[in-house]
């Protein structure tokens, strides 16, 4: 339940007229014509659901949906990591959930807790 609270917390951290459904083909179309553009919304992301599990883990003492050690820094490139990990685990369904989603699905699979 705790993790499922996290989730679509992080889910909204990016408010949906920022992210307005920027899709994985809208993400790799942008970052072709734009790479700054995107560098810059990634680490939006990135900031994002860092604080947001900072907070539910340090202060709410929910359990962490990823484990990355402490000297990790959520970079723009450790973001399209969790990109790519999620899109590639598979394709046919990511195509259709925002970026940002993608980043949530793929940072448990970078940095799984250990059960």
């Amino acid at each position: 339940m705790t993790r499922l609270a996290i989730i679509f917390s992080l889910l909204f951290a990016t408010p949906a007229w920022a992210d307005n459904y920027f899709t994985y083909d809208k993400y790799k179309n942008l970052k072709e014509k734009s790479p700054s553009v995107v560098k810059f919304y990634l680490r939006g992301i990135g900031n994002s659901i860092g604080f947001t599990q900072s907070h539910f883990v340090n202060l709410g003492g929910a359990k962490p949906f990823f484990c990355a050690p402490d000297n990790v820094v959520m970079s723009p490139a450790l973001v399209e990591t969790a990109i790519e990990q999620a899109y590639d685990a598979n394709p046919e369904d990511m195509v259709k959930y925002p970026i940002s989603m993608l980043v949530v699905m793929g940072l448990p699979q970078i940095f799984p807790c250990k059960k």
